[in-house]
């Protein structure tokens, strides 16, 4: 046996009892009980730990799995039947039990060269011909069935076991899979029954080893549904538009259209069995086009080969359901590096464009300035608040056709990662003690439904600040630090602290809040007028404006003072900021004054400026100067 190392998630898979049933329990657990490893070689990094590693209790346990001839536990040590060479620093009683594993394959083994006829069989001679078999179907189902009789002959000799006792037996181990047989022959006979067994046996002796080959496709009422071309189109036809119907309503269709005699409802239901076999791509793709895309697409390049920087390429997304927390609806808008796979999640009472621009707020302020952000075309991430957002922060914004979530991978597993976690790390958010099943399968299944759209909302007994702040530790501490395999072994920490790079920031906060501030209808254009400027019903004044009324100006809402705006001159420079008295309580009068003043100085300035070229250029004589007509 070559030696079996396993990584923390694979003793989770294995679920041995005494060890927890996570990659994170075990990873506590190893650290706990000072268990080491060692570290892996290859890709992927991480560390290793060998079977001799673990406690006596848990190789016990290992052990009496290999005798109960476990397939999960058999393939998870790596065990076959020519795997004999023991290793030596395995515990005493895992090398016992495999020695007797190899002990009963080793008799098993020994098959005669051909199954014996039961003695009260009827003469080769008189038994009647075999029926021709020509499909590849056929044979295979054959050479299956022959595989079987040989095995079960087999195993009753190395048993000694009377023949009855000897078919249950042989088959719950072929059902356990812990008797040898070909894959090819486990893909025809996955699973036994007694009575198959003995009419197997039965057909062998009346018929000879062709009559395993089975009646199916050459006769029965299934065959009429492929003679009759119309009946064909129609099952399949039922079958593109409800890819999950049963046999029952196939049949009920089948029997209005064309009257009997029809096919069985068994024989529908074989037809579409096989139907569904031969065509199971096709039908998942009408089905659930995202699962076949997931399934079946060809991933043979990579979705981040075209980043190579920090900062170069952001993915922005929104959770498709919304959360019922105890303190009203909210959603999860995140963000994500590509580079760095460094990620960000928000939480929100609307996945709006002030809360997708809060998000990389956020963002912004911890990685820098993205070259490229990649969304959806959603018209929260294509309004014109976020087109000025992205122009003025100096983004490429790049938005993915509609129902292509392959092009934005990163933040979508992102998403799932953070929705399946909260399985392991939130035991009680749904408000059942974790001891219960019943919480246990709630937690599943909102990890599931999270990222399931179209289900609607999803109650969690918790406040949406409780949320944000955990959802905040899990993005810096938890997935921060965990190793990434797309990332060579790295976390997305040291991925980013390890760039050396240029990375452009915004210094000042409150400049980055500026440039994000929402614009009031209209797109914030509004034109200064005596009483101010009017936002949304009320009016905003500073001495500033007085200078420019009639003037075109910009407006952009203040998000933590509604009494408050930011006003910008038409060439963008900012102008001031113009206060609501109704809401701030400011001095109308004084702040009138002072606009009166504004205005008086300017337009004295502007006098001015129109008088002055009267010293270089008298005009009392210029009526005098134009010739008299």
């Amino acid at each position: 046996m070559v030696e079996r190392r396993f990584t923390a998630t694979e003793l989770a898979d294995v679920k041995l009892p005494g060890l927890p049933a996570t990659r994170s329990g075990i990873w506590r657990w190893l650290k706990t009980n000072g268990i080491d490893g060692r570290k892996r070689t290859g890709r992927g990094g991480g560390r290793v730990y060998a079977i001799a590693d673990l406690p006596r209790d848990v190789t016990d346990a290992l052990a009496e799995r290999v005798r109960a001839r476990d397939p999960a536990t058999l393939a998870a040590l790596g065990i076959t039947e020519r795997s004999e060479v023991l290793d030596p620093d395995l515990p005493a009683g895992l090398r016992t039990a495999l020695a007797e594993y190899w002990a009963a394959v080793a008799a098993a083994a020994r098959v005669p060269a051909a199954p014996q006829a039961p003695p009260d069989a009827a003469p080769a001679a008189e038994r009647a011909p075999p029926p021709v078999r020509t499909s590849r179907r056929a044979a295979a189902r054959m050479d299956a069935g022959v595989a079987v009789l040989r095995a079960f002959d087999a195993f009753r000799a190395a048993s000694g076991l009377a023949v009855s006792r000897a078919r249950g037996a042989f088959v719950e181990a072929w059902n356990a899979g812990a008797i040898e047989a070909p894959d090819w022959a486990r893909v025809e006979r996955p699973r036994l029954s007694v009575r198959t067994l003995i009419r197997m046996n039965q057909r062998v002796a009346a018929q000879g080893v062709a009559a395993l080959a089975g009646a199916y496709g050459r006769g029965g009422r299934a065959a009429a549904i492929d003679a009759c071309p119309e009946m064909r189109d129609l099952v399949v036809g039922m079958l593109a538009e409800w890819p999950h119907v049963e046999a029952p309503r196939v049949h009920e269709a089948i029997d209005a259209r064309f009257g009997p005699p029809i096919p069985s409802v068994t024989a529908v239901q074989r037809w579409l069995r096989r139907y569904r076999a031969d065509n199971r791509r096709a039908l998942l793709a009408i089905a659930d086009p995202d699962a076949h895309r997931s399934r079946y697409q060809p991933a043979l390049g990579s979705a981040s080969a075209w980043v190579g920087r920090l900062n170069q390429g952001w993915e922005a997304d929104s959770t498709p359901n919304d959360l019922m927390f105890v303190d009203g609806r909210y959603t999860l808008v995140g963000v994500i590096d590509i580079y760095s796979r460094s990620g960000s999640i928000f939480v929100t009472p609307t996945s709006k464009s002030v809360a997708i621009a809060t998000c990389l707020r956020r963002a912004i302020l911890a990685w820098g300035v993205p070259e490229v952000v990649v969304t959806d075309q959603g018209s929260d991430y294509t309004s014109r608040y976020m087109a000025r957002v992205f122009r003025d922060l100096g983004i490429d914004h790049k938005d993915c056709p509609p129902f292509r979530p392959e092009l934005k991978p990163h933040v979508e597993r992102f998403f799932r990662t953070f929705a399946h976690d909260l399985v392991e790390l939130l035991p009680g958010f749904v408000g059942h003690n974790v001891s219960e099943r019943k919480a246990i399968e709630h937690r599943r299944s909102f990890a599931e439904r999270l990222m399931d759209p179209g289900n609607g909302p999803i109650a969690v007994e918790m406040t949406a600040q409780a949320f944000q702040d955990f959802a905040d530790e899990w993005c810096t501490v938890r997935y921060d630090r965990r190793v990434h395999s797309q990332l060579d072994g790295r976390a997305p920490f040291e991925m980013r602290t390890g760039w050396t790079g240029p990375v452009r920031r915004i210094a000042d906060e409150r400049a980055l809040d500026l440039l994000l501030a929402e614009a009031p209808s209209n797109d914030g254009g509004r034109t200064v007028q005596k009483k101010g400027v009017e936002v949304e019903g009320a009016w905003f004044i500073a001495p500033e404006l007085g200078a420019k009324v009639g003037d075109r100006v910009a407006v952009r809402l203040d998000p933590a003072d509604l009494g408050r705006v930011f006003v910008f001159d038409d060439t963008g420079g900012f102008l001031c900021v113009a206060e609501c008295p109704a809401r701030t309580g400011i001095d109308r009068a004084e702040v009138a004054a002072a606009a009166r003043m504004r205005a008086k100085a300017a337009t004295a300035a502007a006098r001015a400026a129109a008088k002055a070229p009267k010293k270089s250029a008298p005009t009392k004589a210029t009526v005098d100067e134009i010739p008299a007509a």
